[in-house]
């Protein structure tokens, strides 16, 4: 149980990126 915790706070950013790639693409695409 104790080593699932690191592999989730080490999978969290990734998490995090992936969510917050979805919302980059649309702004990056407005600036380009």
């Amino acid at each position: 149980m104790w080593k699932l915790i690191p592999d989730m706070a080490s999978n969290f950013p990734e998490i995090i990126l992936m969510s917050t790639d979805e919302k980059e693409p649309s702004s990056c695409d407005g600036s380009f």
